[in-house]
């Protein structure tokens, strides 16, 4: 596992290519201004990274972002089944449908359950302030 270790953090964990597609509207509100990216995969055999929160680099059109990303089912919102998105930072275009390439950089902690949308949203921005703080460290 990486931890803030500037060579180790430039180097790529795992990377993910695949479509966005869309989400239900009580996801979205949570994430408020950021763009959530949520990504459809096609092969459920296909291995992933571990479930949780990660540092993530994303590559949109051509240009590469920043990010947080998220594997896991979603436990507090109560949606079942395994979801891979990310949240790209500094990013504002209509994309679904359109293929990201998502690089899993450092994992930031394990999912979690939380006591409701307020908590979830909380944590979110802790993590975001996180992320972007290893990202500058870089």
């Amino acid at each position: 596992r990486l931890r803030h270790d500037k060579e180790k953090l430039e180097t790529i964990v795992k990377e993910r290519t695949a479509e966005i597609v869309h989400q239900n509207e009580e996801i979205q509100s949570i994430a408020d201004n950021l763009i959530v990216a949520n990504i459809e995969i096609e092969d459920k055999y296909k291995l992933i990274a571990a479930g949780g929160v990660y540092a993530c680099k994303v590559d949109v059109n051509g240009k590469q972002y920043t990010g947080m990303g998220n594997i896991g089912t979603r436990p507090t919102i109560g949606i079942n089944g395994l979801v891979t998105e990310v949240h790209i930072f500094d990013f504002d275009e209509e994309i679904y449908g359109q293929e990201i390439t998502i690089y899993f950089v450092d994992r930031i902690r394990d999912e979690k359950k939380f006591s409701g949308l307020e908590e979830l949203k909380s944590q979110l921005e802790k993590d975001r302030i996180h992320v972007q703080d290893l990202f500058q460290q870089l």
